[in-house]
């Protein structure tokens, strides 16, 4: 009955623009990939909410998964046009939001919330929304979290003083970085030579606009879901990095979990992600897409855990 991101109304306390939603699109399989007997997944849709998936010939294995709104791999405009929509109707009334990507390596994460290909992302579109209503600039920061370490995305590698510098400290109102680099954006024409730094991010890539109002936008691609298994790492180095996702994606877990039930205490301090996203938890409407990559037969079991 809500649209994507909007919950039912508080029942008591709280923000009332608090909310949160969870919505997944389903990517097909890249051109070539080969199909093959009993590991073939196969991804059906019921409705609008519903994703059901099975293998082809291990019908025990068939699971059944609800969203708040399900995308297909054709659908990714009206994806990116509801979550605009949603956000901005929070930014006008100067509320916080976040829209957060979840999913596998090459899943379209960064599409959707970035763009490719000449296609706006959410961040691009919400900018050009800025424009053409005449805001004021807002400043925009950008950081790379991986394996707990901070990297400033928008520092130029010359300037760099070593990502171990990056330290996160913690102020009445809201987490601050120290020594990061802020830019005033006003388009997206502003973030033109920075799409390389954020494309390159190794782990989660946490985008905050902060507008004059004091509303604040976060655009986070959370790092790959099979992180540490489909890279060149090997050995002792995948399976680190493997282990710092599990635990990552855990500690956001509990933290939106939460934010849902409306807890007086969120375990924000769980990870370096978590207590930069603390205002999110408290005050902001979050959006969560999953992504998810069907029909590759090397990495079915990667589908469905992400699912």
């Amino acid at each position: 009955p809500y649209p994507l991101g909007i919950g039912p109304e508080p029942p008591h306390g709280g923000s009332d623009n608090l909310g949160s939603g969870m919505a997944v699109r389903v990517l097909a399989a890249f051109k070539g990939e080969e199909q093959n007997g009993e590991s073939t997944l196969l991804t059906s849709f019921k409705g609008t909410k519903t994703v059901e998936t099975s293998f082809l010939r291990r019908p025990d294995q068939n699971f059944t998964f609800n969203f708040d709104r399900v995308f297909s791999h054709v659908q990714g405009g009206e994806l990116i046009d509801q979550c605009v929509e949603e956000a901005w109707q929070q930014i006008s009334a100067g509320q916080s939001c976040c829209v957060m990507c979840y999913g596998q390596k090459g899943s379209g994460k960064f599409s959707t919330l970035i763009g490719s290909h000449g296609k706006p992302g959410v961040l691009s579109r919400l900018l050009e929304l800025t424009t053409a209503n005449g805001r004021e600039d807002a400043s925009l920061n950008a950081f790379d979290i991986y394996k707990e370490t901070i990297r400033d995305l928008l520092r130029p590698a010359s300037q760099s003083t070593g990502a171990s510098t990056l330290k996160l400290r913690d102020s009445a109102s809201a987490v601050v970085v120290d020594g990061s680099v802020d830019i005033p954006v006003r388009s997206a024409d502003d973030l033109k030579e920075h799409i390389p730094a954020f494309h390159a991010c190794k782990g989660h890539c946490v985008i905050t606009v902060r507008y004059p109002s004091g509303c604040k936008l976060f655009i986070v691609k959370l790092a790959d879901s099979d992180a540490g298994s489909t890279s060149k790492q090997a050995g002792a180095e995948a399976n680190e990095t493997r282990r710092w996702a599990l635990k990552s994606f855990t500690a956001l877990a509990n933290c939106l979990k939460g934010a849902a039930e409306r807890s007086k205490i969120i375990p924000v301090r769980e990870s370096s992600l978590t207590r930069m996203l603390r205002e999110c938890f408290n005050s902001a409407l979050i959006t969560f897409v999953g992504h998810c990559r069907q029909g590759e037969s090397t990495q079915v079991n990667d589908v469905g855990a992400a699912m």
